[in-house]
């Protein structure tokens, strides 16, 4: 499969009048005999090798290793598959739980994932899924383990975000009513209390959980909002993708955007931090499904590649690696500083 397109596209056309087309090749490709529809990196230390892949059937969990963590491996890229899930529906998200440990004894595995029919399912180290949660009544947008694992927050098309009790069997401890679809639940990694959704009309709140009240709120002045990103490093800073525009916030002073440029002509799907720094960040967008990356102090993001098509972004928590799934494929790039 042809991963850069030669032609000249317009959104390479873009990118020529800020100098910076510099497409790449990937530096790793995983093959599969099935449509990637969806991969997440685990973002926990004790699991960041892991590597949920969704396929329309089934799930694969698998372990990737980089040479450039481990000095022993011989082989560039390492990939071993731990435990393999039937699935019943399409995969829309996915969560990891904190628990998830393959460091020592005793090792864990625990994610959630959503899927078309409403649900959310709970997998374990166990060849099925543990727990079934049909409480929504529609699409469930995302999911996401608060750092503790102590809670499972949903948003739905129902124009709901409920909070499930991990340790009372996935009951619902906690409901908050929105005022649009939401994309996106992202927990405050030092504040497991605090909970931020983001809805497709661009209003983005940050909730106390236990309060239940809204205790930020500000807005997007595009629309729709596609997806958010809040930064692990520093949790003042947040990135989404509002229509075709990079928009970004400090938590200070959230009413003005810090950053707001259009960077995918035709509009965009991701917008993800790199983990290792606050100020390093890739984007997937059209025309041409284009790969874009924008490091500190740049006024513009550069083209990494252009591809026919393409399903998912996740990014590796310990190394720059930056994966998209693409047809039966996963592609891997090595974000360097520039």
């Amino acid at each position: 499969m042809a991963l850069v397109d030669k032609n000249l596209s317009s959104s390479l056309i873009l990118d020529k009048l800020y100098g910076s087309n510099s497409t790449e090749p990937p530096a790793h490709v995983l093959e599969f005999d099935d449509v990637v529809t969806l991969a997440e990196f685990s973002p926990y230390l004790w699991s960041h090798d892991l590597i949920c892949i969704a396929f329309p059937s089934k799930i694969i969990v698998a372990s990737i290793k980089f040479k450039e963590e481990n000095n022993d491996q011989i082989e560039p890229l390492k990939y071993d598959i731990v435990k393999k899930y039937s699935c019943y529906g399409r995969v829309q998200a996915i969560s990891w739980s904190p628990e998830t440990n393959i460091k020592v004894a005793p090792k864990t595995i625990l994610f959630a994932v959503s899927t078309n029919t409403f649900e959310i399912n709970i997998y374990s180290s166990d060849d099925t899924y543990i727990h079934k949660i049909s409480a929504h009544r529609n699409y469930v947008n995302d999911i996401s383990f608060d750092p503790s694992g102590e809670y499972l927050a949903s948003v739905s098309d129902d124009l709901t975000c409920r909070i499930w009790s991990v340790k009372n069997g996935y009951t619902e401890a906690y409901k908050f009513y929105l005022d649009s679809s939401p994309i996106t639940a992202k927990w405050h990694k030092d504040d497991p209390g605090k909970l931020l959704v983001a809805e497709t009309f661009g209003i983005v709140k940050v909730y106390n959980v236990l309060g239940g009240t809204a205790i930020i709120s500000f807005r997007s002045k595009l629309s729709p909002l596609i997806s958010l990103d809040w930064c692990l490093n520093d949790c003042q800073h947040i990135i989404a993708m509002c229509g075709g525009n990079l928009v970004k916030w400090n938590m200070n002073n959230p009413s003005i955007p810090a950053y707001d440029k259009l960077v995918h002509p035709d509009g965009g799907f991701f917008a993800k931090y790199i983990p290792l720094s606050e100020q390093t960040i890739v984007t997937l967008g059209t025309p041409d499904f284009s790969l874009k990356v924008l490091h500190r102090d740049k006024p513009y993001p550069k083209t990494i590649a252009t591809m026919k098509t393409a399903s998912s972004l996740t990014v590796h928590q310990h190394l720059p690696y930056v994966c998209v799934g693409v047809k039966k494929n996963i592609y891997m790039w090595l974000i360097n500083e520039p």
